[in-house]
């Protein structure tokens, strides 16, 4: 009933929220004395930090990052140091030549799939022949898809956290692949496989993502549309945590994937249990596992100068240089973390697997200009220092004054407050970089 992205867990934040108001008011009338104003200044602070909780749930009740207490804590970092056993297989060394995918038999490799109305792509709950995993998939297909063709494959992983649901929306896929290519399918997958954090590969006692992906989810495309046998017409993509992952998956299973595709990626890994294991994060940091690749691999790097890790990992992965694992990157001068850029970074990316040369198309297309405000400590410091002084001239006078100035200066230092506390979480998340795309931020509040 109480879970986190609950509507009771909101509304009771909600009410606390309500009732911090009132009492700060009152505290703020009976402020005399210094331990009385200490005591009101800690009431009315609460408001904010109140507030700021209150917009989190409201976000994760619209968007279901985060459905259980345990998933709050992986989110917030909470993690232990653990020996983890990856029972991913060792990366296939290259024999000089590729072999066709062959496409899964079975009846358990059939799924029924029905039109999702909400983000117009395919849609069937599949239940893993290898991993168990029981999740939903999306396959985006052209409108005018047919099965006597043979077609391209991209396998598209979300990031964490995510809502797998609206990623064909927000890339727009109906509007923009039709322009681009058409003889591509796309398939995302569902990767939060339980409340944890994912992992990507598969883990002893944990879900078997990397099986999910790769065995599962390749096998169940195969069986069910008419794709391509030939390993230069897959490839692997993602953003955030996909971004990672992708790279990841791409490398291990490289007999699959002639291409990855990386959108604001980074090069160690940041979630699941391997974050926990010193001896995981060396083996599954990118480039250490670029520099022992044999297989020929394309990859194609976004990121922007408003996202360090990106931009990090750009630097890092182009000092790699191995003649197997030719490597185009392009760091946006503009823009954040957010899906409005990847909804302008992958059409080029998708035009450079089909071997065009990428050009500045992206950078026309990303208008959006990074403000101090949002990307530096300028806008939580000049929001902190209003919150101090509202705090003071309300310490000061508010004993004189009526419930409604009290109730307006209170609400005021309640959301220069809560505004504060987002501003520093988005120094982290870079999803906001500049007013243009404040839009990014009030689109999480709803589906």
């Amino acid at each position: 009933m109480f879970a986190p992205d609950s509507k009771w867990t909101l509304l009771v934040s909600a009410l606390i929220f309500v009732g911090l108001v009132v009492l700060a008011g009152w505290r703020l009338k009976n402020a005399r004395g210094i331990w009385g104003r200490i005591i009101s200044a800690v009431v009315v602070l609460l408001v904010p930090v109140s507030g700021f909780v209150t917009v989190c749930f409201a976000i994760n009740h619209a968007r279901h990052f985060a459905p259980t207490w345990r998933s709050v804590a992986a989110l917030a970092g909470v993690k232990e140091e653990r020996e983890v056993q990856v029972e991913e297989a060792a990366i296939p060394a290259y024999t000089g030549h590729d072999r066709p995918l062959e496409a899964p038999d079975g009846p358990q490799w059939k799924a029924q799939f029905v039109r999702d109305p909400e983000n117009g792509a395919l849609k069937t709950d599949f239940t893993g022949p290898n991993s168990g995993v029981t999740m939903p998939v999306w396959v985006w297909v052209p409108s005018d898809y047919d099965p006597a063709k043979t077609y391209r494959v991209v396998i598209l992983l979300e990031g964490y956290p995510s809502l797998t649901s609206d990623i064909p929306k927000v890339l727009d896929l109906d509007g923009q692949m039709p322009g681009i290519t058409s003889d591509t399918i796309i398939a995302i997958p569902k990767l939060e496989l339980d409340s944890e954090s994912p992992d990507c590969v598969d883990i002893a006692g944990r879900p078997q993502a990397g099986s999910w992906v790769t065995k599962d989810v390749v096998g169940l495309v195969q069986a069910n549309f008419s794709t391509s046998q030939n390993r230069n017409d897959w490839a692997i993509a993602g953003a955030s945590y996909g971004g990672w992952c992708a790279p990841v998956l791409g490398l291990s299973h490289p007999q699959i994937f002639g291409s990855v595709i990386s959108m604001s990626g980074y090069n160690p890994p940041m979630t699941g249990r391997l974050q926990d294991d010193p001896r995981a994060v060396s083996s599954y940091t990118i480039t250490n596992m670029m520099q022992k690749a044999s297989w020929p691999q394309r990859f194609y790097l976004t990121g922007t100068t408003g996202d360090t890790d990106s931009e990090v990992f750009l630097q890092e992965v182009s000092q790699v240089n191995k003649p197997n694992l030719p490597v185009e990157t392009y760091l946006d001068p503009r823009g954040g973390h957010n899906w409005k850029i990847w909804h302008d970074h992958f059409p080029e990316a998708l035009r450079w697997w089909q071997g065009e040369v990428p050009d500045n198309a992206v950078a026309k297309k990303t208008d959006i200009k990074q403000d101090a405000f949002f990307t530096g400590p300028l806008g939580p410091v000049l929001c902190g220092l209003s919150v101090v002084l509202l705090l003071g001239w309300a310490l000061a006078r508010g004993k004189n004054w009526g419930v409604l100035k009290r109730t307006i200066v209170v609400l005021a230092i309640a959301g220069l407050g809560a505004w504060c506390l987002l501003l520093i979480v988005n120094l982290d998340t870079k999803t906001v970089v500049s007013f243009e795309s404040i839009d990014a931020f009030f689109k999480l509040l709803h589906r």
